[in-house]
């Protein structure tokens, strides 16, 4: 069964609910209601049913944001890091907090690649790190952007 993992409530992360109805008529949703959420984001949701039985994996998410991308929840599960679209700033702060981090095998870059995301510091923070895996436009955004390429490239980790 595929259990869908929603970091945050930007339309870029929950787009894609209705058209994988299809593809993954079994898949539900993790991840608790964001305060504030339009009721129209709320009706793209319910169209996955709520998962009822999630395994233990730890999720951070900040007490305080100043916007939507860095209210993103971070999750670390089976040695899989997803980290939404935490800023820089966010990324010192939670790097410090989830345990296991050192542990990290796969990254699933913030951001979508953005260069406010993936920062020097937290890639030091991740020595096990063999992959990472982007998602992202370039012809929309221009992501990912050359700088975090650059920088993955500089420590070796293939995407």
């Amino acid at each position: 069964r595929n259990t869908i993992f929603i970091s945050h409530w930007d339309w870029d992360h929950i787009s894609f609910v209705s058209p994988s109805r299809s593809t993954l008529p079994e898949a539900c949703v993790w991840g608790p209601q964001e305060k504030g959420v339009s009721e129209r984001k709320i009706r793209v949701l319910r169209q996955l049913r709520a998962c009822a039985d999630v395994p233990e994996f730890p999720v951070w998410q900040p007490a305080y944001s100043k916007n939507s991308n860095d209210s993103s929840r971070v999750a670390l599960w089976r040695g899989m890091l997803v980290p939404g679209d935490s800023s820089k700033a966010q990324e010192k702060f939670w790097s410090r907090q989830i345990r296991g981090l050192s542990e990290t095998r796969w990254l699933l870059v913030g951001h979508h690649g953005s260069r406010t995301s993936t920062s020097k510091l937290l890639l030091e923070r991740l020595p096990q790190l063999k992959q990472a895996v982007i998602s992202a436009r370039r012809s929309r955004y221009g992501h990912p952007h050359a700088e975090v390429m650059t920088e993955l490239r500089r420590y070796k980790i293939p995407t």
